[in-house]
C-alpha cells in the first residue's frame, strides 16, 4: 500500500495557457500525472479535488515526484475556482 501523499504549498500562480500552478515541497509521498490530490483544508474545513496536469522539478518537466523534502511545481484542473 502506497503511503499518503502531503505536499505543502508555498506559491500559488495562474499562468497564462496553462491555468492554476503551485509550488511546494512534497512532505511525503509521490505526485504523478493525472492524479487527484484534494486542497485544503480551506476556512469552511473543505477539501477541493484538483488533478495534475503537469509536474515540474528543477525547472524541468517529469511525469512523477518522489521522496521527502522534494520541492516541485504542479500544474493542476481544478474543480471548483479558487480565490487567489
Amino acid at each position: 500500500m502506497r503511503e499518503p501523499t502531503e505536499f505543502h504549498i508555498d506559491n500559488t500562480f495562474l499562468v497564462p495557457g496553462v491555468g492554476t500552478v503551485v509550488s511546494g515541497t512534497l512532505i511525503r509521498g509521490v505526485v504523478t500525472m493525472n492524479q487527484t490530490l484534494l486542497l485544503g483544508p480551506d476556512s469552511a474545513g473543505k477539501f477541493i479535488p484538483a488533478c495534475i496536469k503537469g509536474i515540474h522539478t528543477n525547472r524541468l518537466p517529469v511525469k512523477m515526484a518522489k521522496g521527502t523534502s522534494k520541492r516541485a511545481s504542479l500544474s493542476l484542473s481544478l474543480s471548483l475556482s479558487l480565490s487567489l
